[in-house]
């Protein structure tokens, strides 16, 4: 039984096995936010990278990708070729990107894990609650 006091004299007692339900209940929060953080993190990259390819697939956009599109001068076919070349590059790129962060793929011929973490200074990665790895090959490779 632990005793909590602030004098000499005990003003309450807490029972153990409370004590360790209240830290199981405290890191399943802490864990669920960490997890949180990182599937956010992973799920903002597939955003991104599916608003990236909607953007280079219109050709009223005006990027510099559509741009080039239009200035070749593909038949509907051949620019739907290109779009689906588009698709594949953009999925491996945020992929690789997001692995190598995780240390589980090189990032310009060097392998490591890097740490992220969000703006209140909360790890994303490494984190043993959450593997950035797993959740870019449910994101991008599960479908």
């Amino acid at each position: 039984m632990q005793i909590w006091s602030v004098s000499k004299r005990p003003f309450f007692v807490i029972p153990k096995p409370f004590l360790l339900c209240l830290k199981t209940v405290v890191n399943s929060e802490v864990m669920g936010r960490l997890q949180l953080a990182a599937s956010e993190f992973v799920r903002a990259c597939k955003e991104e990278r599916d608003a990236m390819l909607a953007m280079f697939s219109d050709a009223s956009a005006g990027t510099t990708v559509g741009q080039h599109l239009d200035a070749a001068q593909l038949n509907s076919e051949q620019r739907r070729n290109v779009i689906a070349a588009l698709d594949v590059a953009l999925t491996d790129t945020f992929y690789t990107l997001l692995m190598g962060l995780a240390g589980e793929a090189s990032l310009g011929g060097q392998q490591q894990v890097y740490r992220l973490s969000d703006e209140m200074g909360q790890p994303i990665s490494p984190s043993e609650y959450a593997d950035l790895g797993d959740l870019a090959f449910e994101a991008f490779r599960a479908d």
